[in-house]
């Protein structure tokens, strides 16, 4: 596992396609934005679980 500091507004690479970017940070809350291709979701960890568990979402 890899560990990173990032100040707000700073963004960090994963790779030619996906952006992380930290827009803030309050108390116990961090906002990201995550940019991917289209082709690339992004969920929270608990939402994704319950997609591959098969679990039905309320939206």
């Amino acid at each position: 596992m890899l560990v990173l500091s990032c100040n707000i507004n700073k963004s960090i690479r994963l790779n030619d396609d996906i952006t992380v970017t930290v827009l803030a940070v309050d108390r116990e809350q961090v906002k990201l934005r995550i940019s991917t291709p289209g082709t690339v979701p992004v969920f929270r960890r608990e939402i994704y679980m319950k997609i591959k568990k098969g679990d039905n979402l309320k939206r």
